[in-house]
C-alpha cells in the first residue's frame, strides 16, 4: 500500500511541473504587429486591425509593408513599399515584378 502511494505521490508531482502555463502580453500599435505576420487581416499606421483580404503572392514581393496600392484597368495591382522604395507590377495571376527601384 505505501509503495501504492509512493508511485501516486510521484506522478502528481510530476503532473504538477508539466503543466501548462499562461502568457499575456500587449501590443501597442504598429510598430508591435510589424513583427509578426499578418493573415488575413490589415494593417493601418495607427495600429488598427481590421478584416482583411487573405492573399497569396509571388515570392518576389518579400516586403514587410506596402504604402500603396492601386488598381489598374487591365487587373493589375501597383503595390508601392516604403522600406526599400520599391514599386511592383502584381498581374491578375498573382506574378509580381519590380518596376522602380529608388535610387
Amino acid at each position: 500500500m505505501q509503495a501504492q502511494r509512493t508511485v501516486l505521490a510521484f506522478f502528481a508531482v510530476a503532473r504538477l511541473l508539466i503543466s501548462a502555463t499562461t502568457t499575456d502580453w500587449q501590443t501597442a500599435g504598429f510598430t508591435d504587429f510589424l513583427k509578426g505576420r499578418l493573415s488575413g487581416l490589415s494593417l493601418s499606421v495607427d495600429g488598427t486591425l481590421q478584416p482583411g483580404p487573405s492573399l497569396r503572392w509571388d515570392a518576389a514581393l518579400n516586403q514587410p509593408a506596402f504604402w500603396n496600392m492601386v488598381l489598374a484597368p487591365d487587373g493589375s495591382v501597383y503595390a508601392a513599399t516604403g522600406h526599400q522604395g520599391k514599386v511592383f507590377r502584381i498581374t491578375p495571376d498573382g506574378k509580381a515584378s519590380a518596376i522602380w527601384n529608388a535610387p
